[in-house]
């Protein structure tokens, strides 16, 4: 029989909004402790479980999907999760950039409004972030050109961590972009921890 902190520790999990109230070494403990493995992998638009969409300029929609397969669970460390108590070099935020640009390789304007969104296969959705293209490209402006590559420190990190469960969805949706984005010149850079139930 499970003790009452287990039995909370599942509701908690299970409430994504919950996960702020606990680090990324008690998640990590609790997933080991209910039969998971975890695998820390590094996501691209080339991906198996993501999808990438073209969208047209002035409209709104998904450019990524990136599809949590059944039996697993992905684990994207946000800021807040980091160990306060037992701080490491090991145990850093995972970092999203991209790249979203027309078929000629035009980026969007950096003032692009975005949004990350979770879809449950229920369809209940939840918006996980929004934010500015320039917070979450990987491109550096200058004011004297060239742009150039932002440096690890500067690329975008999550407030809170994003758990999906099997066949969940996360979605990055653009509003109103200023040109035809084209699935061919997206770019995605996504770390995450990837649980297997064994």
């Amino acid at each position: 029989m499970e003790s009452i902190d287990t039995v909370e520790a599942v509701v908690n999990i299970k409430r994504n909004d919950m996960l702020k109230n606990m680090d990324n070494l008690e998640y990590m403990r609790f997933m080991k402790s209910k039969g998971y493995k975890m695998e820390r992998l590094h996501i691209d638009e080339t991906s198996e479980i993501v999808t990438v969409y073209d969208l047209g300029k002035d409209c709104y929609g998904k450019v990524i999907n990136i599809r949590c397969p059944a039996r697993y669970r992905i684990f994207i460390l946000g800021r807040n999760q980091l160990p306060k108590d037992h701080p490491s070099d090991n145990i850093c935020a995972h970092t999203l950039s991209l790249i979203l640009s027309d078929i000629d390789g035009n980026e969007i304007f950096p003032d692009s409004r975005i949004r990350i969104t979770k879809e449950k296969p229920s369809f209940a959705m939840t918006t996980c972030a929004t934010m500015l293209y320039k917070d979450i490209t990987k491109t550096e402006y200058s004011k004297i050109p060239p742009n150039r590559i932002k440096s690890y420190d500067k690329l975008y990190k999550f407030d809170n961590g994003i758990q999906m469960n099997g066949e969940d969805r996360l979605s990055i949706e653009v509003i109103q972009p200023n040109l035809d984005i084209s699935s061919s010149g997206t770019r995605l850079d996504l770390d995450i921890d990837l649980w297997e139930e064994i």
